[in-house]
């Protein structure tokens, strides 16, 4: 029958089948999760992977590693799920990395089944690297393994393609963009708050729920605090955990994405997937 409604119940399943297949080095399964327009970003800011190219992408980075993921917080809104997560990796190499990542799984329904039409993950390519440098021999055999493995699977382009995500992006001044953010609510200043978005941006607080920086900054009503932990940048978009202190949405949490635009490097969207706040007796 039909998928008339999303049942976040029903969306946890189909995510949840990702890191199971994965853990099983099951590629066949992990891929009819996927529609026939399905992509991967992992991570934003490299290359898209769709759907042609995603078996070069499991054979790459999934197949012979040993992967299970930490789920920390899970939230939907509509037909999108968001896992903040770390995923603990044994490479084939020997090598033990963790990456603390947010994961934002849109789904579509296709032939009355639900299934992942994009993947995003967001975590830090740059610092995972360099990390893997300074980890010693090991680390940079597991980098010019993992470069020579998708040299020979993914081509020439697959490795600029992925390349990408090292060099083109908001890095680190997405995180000084959000304390920024932070600093100018907390002090009232909402001028400043709202100069750090371009002018047509838009707040999704929660997400589905779409209106202007200044209706949002008022929304949020005097005294009010927000809270951004855990920034993590990749590509053009910045993800975190929230929290709401003060205000009229005190007590409101959960996982924001912030995307920037790389011309002025100001932010264009902010999409607020927020758990349930509990109800006062």
């Amino acid at each position: 029958m039909p998928v008339s409604a999303p049942d976040p119940s029903l969306l946890m399943q189909v995510v949840e089948r990702s890191p199971a297949c994965v853990a099983a080095q099951d590629r066949d399964a992990w891929l009819a999760l996927f529609t026939r327009d399905g992509s991967v970003e992992d991570p934003v800011g490299a290359a898209p992977n769709h759907r042609d190219a995603l078996p070069g992408f499991f054979n790459t980075f999934i197949q012979g590693n040993h992967i299970r993921f930490e789920v920390h917080e899970d939230l939907s809104a509509g037909l999108e799920v968001v896992r903040d997560v770390t995923i603990h990796t044994r490479l084939s190499t020997g090598l033990v990395i963790e990456v603390p990542a947010f994961l934002l799984y849109e789904l579509a329904e296709e032939h009355n089944t639900l299934k992942i039409r994009r993947l995003r993950a967001v975590w830090d390519l740059r610092r995972r690297s360099i990390s893997a440098v300074t980890a010693g021999p090991r680390g940079l055999w597991t980098l010019c393994a993992i470069s020579l493995r998708m040299l020979r699977v993914q081509g020439l382009g697959g490795v600029l393609g992925y390349s990408r995500g090292l060099v083109a992006g908001i890095f680190g001044a997405g995180q000084t963009t959000l304390e920024r953010l932070s600093a100018a609510i907390h002090s009232g200043d909402l001028a400043t708050a709202e100069s750090l978005f371009v002018a047509d941006a838009s707040v999704e607080f929660p997400v589905g729920t779409p209106q202007s920086v200044r209706d949002w900054l008022a929304e949020l009503g005097p005294g009010a605090e927000l809270h951004l932990t855990q920034a993590t940048s990749a590509g053009w978009l910045t993800a975190c955990r929230f929290s709401v202190t003060g205000g009229r949405h005190s007590g409101a949490g959960g996982v924001a994405f912030f995307s920037f635009d790389p011309a002025t490097r100001k932010l264009t969207t902010a999409r607020c997937f927020a758990r349930p706040v509990p109800q006062s007796r």
